[in-house]
């Protein structure tokens, strides 16, 4: 084609020149257009799997990578200070996810954690483990707590190596 070719658009019916390398323009303008189309598909579909996880939340792991149902942990951080398990021990946690929560719990303990990321529920039921030993060990002499009481310190002392005090 040469530089005065002229064409005309569906749109705008005045005829305009031709100009060199509009062909490469069109098709970056044509690639932006598709990837901006793709984003906002992409922004849909998050959105789509957030409604669905809010009706019907995942609690188990699926190839998609979903959260893991159960967590291990060798030592619990809060602004109280800082536990360490013995060697031997590792806290099992089950993690679930509810109404957009995230839940955090040991049955052993009877202790649970929620937030709405895994960290706050993480940073939860640290604070609630910890605050929840503390109390019992802290509390008055052992001969003057609940048979049930004591029973649960002595579960605490049974598996924790160390606390470090904030």
């Amino acid at each position: 084609m040469s530089l005065d070719t002229q064409f005309s658009t569906s749109y705008n019916l005045k005829p305009h020149k031709y100009v060199p390398g509009s062909q490469k323009i069109q098709a970056i303008l044509g690639q932006k257009l598709l990837f901006d189309m793709l984003a906002d598909v992409h922004d849909y579909m998050r959105f789509v799997d957030g409604i669905k996880e809010q009706i019907s939340p995942e609690t188990e792991s699926d190839s998609r990578g979903r959260i893991p149902s159960k967590y291990y942990l060798d030592e619990l951080k809060s602004s109280e200070g800082k536990i360490f398990f013995k060697d031997e021990y590792i806290l099992e946690v089950e993690l679930s996810k509810e109404n957009g929560l995230f839940f955090f719990q040991n049955v052993k303990f009877n202790i649970f954690g929620s937030g709405f990321t895994k960290e706050e529920a993480l940073k939860d039921f640290s604070e609630f483990f910890i605050h929840d030993y503390l109390s019992y060990k802290n509390s008055p002499p052992p001969k003057d707590l609940t048979q049930d009481a004591r029973q649960l310190l002595k579960e605490y002392e049974s598996v924790i190596s160390t606390f470090e005090s904030a």
